[in-house]
C-alpha cells in the first residue's frame, strides 16, 4: 500500500508529464474479426490477439495503438470513440479510398463513413468512421502548421526490418501490462480480466 511522503509536496504533473503513450481500450463482439476488419481494410498491423483480447497499432513506434477485449453479452456492450491525427495527404486518400470501397461494397462487415470530410471552426479537418460494433474512429489532420510530415520522413528512412522491431516492442508493452505469473488454473487472458477459472 502506498504511504504519503512527509515533507514533501505531492506534484501531479510533474509525474504525468512523463506520459508517453495513450491507449484507447474498446470492446468487440468477436475479436478475430475485429482484427480482419482492422489490418485489412483499414491497414492496422496486428500487435497481439488472442481469444478475448488484441492489439492494433499503426504509425511509427505504434503511435496509434487500440486494445480491444471481447464482450460476452450483447446486453453489456458499450461502443466507444477515438481521434487519430494523419498526414494531410494520407488524411485525404484514406477519405478517397473509404468513400470508393463503401460505393463499391458497403455492407455491415466495411467500415461506414458517419461524417463526410469537412473542416472544422477549431482547426481540425476530419471525418469520421464506425467499425462493426459501431466503435467510432474520427481521423483529423491540422489545417495549420505541421501535420506530423518530420515523423514520416524519419520513420521512412529507417532500415526494412524497423517494422519487424516495433512490432515486437509493441508485443512487448502488452506483456509488461498484463502479464503475471500464472496461479493454479487461471490463464494469462483470465489475468488480464480479474476473472478465475470456473
Amino acid at each position: 500500500m502506498a504511504t504519503a511522503t512527509t515533507g514533501a509536496t505531492f506534484n501531479a504533473k510533474a509525474t504525468v508529464d512523463s506520459a508517453w503513450k495513450i491507449i484507447p481500450f474498446f470492446q468487440s463482439r468477436d475479436i478475430h474479426a475485429t482484427v480482419l476488419q482492422y489490418t485489412k481494410e483499414l491497414g492496422f498491423t496486428l500487435g497481439s490477439e488472442e481469444p478475448h483480447f488484441a492489439s492494433l497499432f499503426a504509425g511509427p513506434k505504434a503511435a496509434s495503438n487500440i486494445y480491444f477485449s471481447l464482450c460476452h453479452k450483447a446486453s453489456e456492450f458499450c461502443a466507444s470513440s477515438a481521434m487519430i491525427a494523419l498526414g494531410a495527404r494520407q488524411h485525404e486518400a484514406l477519405y478517397a479510398g473509404l468513400v470508393a470501397r463503401e460505393q463499391t461494397q458497403g455492407g455491415s462487415e466495411t467500415f461506414r463513413i458517419v461524417e463526410g470530410i469537412q473542416d472544422k471552426e477549431w482547426g481540425f479537418r476530419q471525418f469520421s468512421i464506425k467499425d462493426r460494433d459501431g466503435n467510432q474512429l474520427t481521423f483529423f489532420r491540422f489545417l495549420e502548421g505541421s501535420n506530423g510530415e518530420e515523423m514520416w520522413e524519419r520513420a521512412e528512412g529507417e532500415e526494412e526490418g524497423e517494422g519487424e522491431r516495433t512490432k515486437e516492442n509493441e508485443r512487448g508493452c502488452v506483456d509488461s501490462l498484463y502479464e503475471t505469473k500464472p496461479k493454479d488454473a487461471m490463464t494469462r487472458d483470465q489475468q488480464r480480466h480479474g476473472v478465475g477459472p470456473g
